[in-house]
């Protein structure tokens, strides 16, 4: 690393620590940054040091810390800055505390050491630990959160029951997250989520009620039947962004479970269109008032056609399409059972509890909020389980697929 990086990384840990409220970073930046300034005079005299009195190198070595680390407190609950601040980093769900609630991280942690129920803990602190990571967070209430003025614009979609009118981001535009969601309380706790960008699903109409995060701080966020919803489904993705923030266990989308998406989804694809195809050809080979299912049901009068090898081929896209969509179905089960996942619909649900009297004393993962039991959830990061080998005979029905498409090709 050149001496101008090493310059511009103690400025960034300096900013970071001020953000962070890391105290390490904050008070050993500048003096980093003067060693280094100074450092062709040192060097000259044979007296440059990389871990200058005062540096935060040194201090992190003083709270036994490790000396590389950039980011203090990434566990949370380590009291780690030399003024007694404990890590700031909070939003629906959050892994660690202000000054400000120093007290009841003290009474959880004691009460931790008695043995107390996560209830009871949570009752006394509004602390509890994640039940995958076992990360502490804190509950802040969205309550008062809402949409900026003057940022959805309404867009009228056809349906088969009419026109509705849905809400949206405006096309063609990229919002920082502080652009659309009015939430201070958050942004005063975790800064760094002010910068997640936000775009509009490109999809349009076809995106209603969907979100989507990726790492790095990108967020796109569909179609809403109104301002409500789509809030709700920002504050879902907002939580993805802490996620990653904090070192919570993330989430994920079907396609993750699968061993080769593009194979699956493109056999998915060619077997329904194989079927659908194969159902109007036989179709328009029966008698004029007769179908497919008709005769299915009158197997002695249509023996024939029952026999026929289109409608084995029939029956045969048919087994794909049945074995393909369960696939899909298992994907989209197992993406439910993604901890980050599972959190983030805790998110909403707290949301639309937010004005339920007693809602801060409800544990976040009982009384039906979480909605699937904790014990059937896992973290995508170490635990990956694979629809093909989940269906019997999935991955067979993607060859069989895939190779009848090219070999006609």
């Amino acid at each position: 690393m050149s001496k101008l990086d090493e310059m511009l990384q103690a400025a960034k840990d300096y900013a970071r620590g001020i953000v962070k409220g890391n105290t390490a970073d904050t008070l050993g930046a500048p003096v980093d940054l003067t060693n280094l300034a100074i450092s062709p005079i040192t060097k000259a005299f044979g007296i440059y040091t990389d871990e200058p009195t005062g540096g935060s190198k040194q201090i992190r070595r003083f709270l036994g810390l490790g000396v590389e680390d950039k980011n203090l407190a990434e566990t949370a609950g380590t009291t780690v800055s030399v003024g007694g601040a404990i890590k700031v980093s909070q939003a629906m769900l959050i892994a660690a505390f202000s000054s400000a609630k120093k007290a009841d991280w003290d009474k959880f942690t004691e009460l931790e050491k008695l043995a107390a129920a996560p209830k009871e803990i949570y009752r006394e602190t509004g602390i509890y630990r994640g039940p995958i990571d076992q990360i502490p967070r804190m509950y802040l209430s969205d309550r008062k959160a809402k949409i900026k003025p003057k940022v959805l614009i309404t867009t009228d979609v056809p349906t088969n029951k009419g026109i509705v009118t849905n809400v949206k981001l405006p096309e063609g535009y990229v919002f920082r997250l502080d652009e659309i969601l009015d939430h201070p309380e958050l942004f005063s706790e975790a800064p760094e989520l002010s910068a997640v960008l936000v775009k509009p699903n490109p999809v349009g109409a076809k995106s209603l009620g969907t979100g989507q995060y990726a790492p790095g701080g990108n967020m796109m966020v569909g179609n809403a039947k109104d301002e409500n919803s789509f809030l709700s489904v920002l504050l879902h993705e907002t939580q993805h962004a802490v996620q990653e923030l904090d070192g919570f266990v993330g989430g994920a989308n079907s396609r993750y479970f699968s061993k080769n998406q593009d194979e699956f989804e493109l056999a998915r694809a060619t077997a329904n269109k194989n079927f659908m195809r194969m159902k109007e050809v036989l179709n328009a080979s029966l008698p004029t008032g007769v179908d497919v299912a008709r005769a299915e049901r009158e197997p002695e009068k249509y023996k024939d056609f029952l026999n026929s090898i289109g409608y084995q081929k029939y029956k045969n896209y048919g087994r794909q399409v049945y074995t393909l969509e369960k696939g899909a179905n298992e994907a989209f089960d197992t993406y439910l059972a993604a901890g980050g996942e599972a959190e983030a619909r805790a998110v909403q649900k707290m949301y639309e509890l937010s004005n339920t009297e007693g809602i801060s004393k409800i544990l976040p993962t009982t009384s039906g909020i979480y909605d699937l039991p904790t014990s059937a959830l896992f973290d995508p990061a170490t635990t990956r389980p694979f629809i093909e080998d989940k269906v019997p005979g999935l991955q067979d029905i993607i060859d069989e697929v895939i190779g009848a498409a090219f070999s006609r090709k």
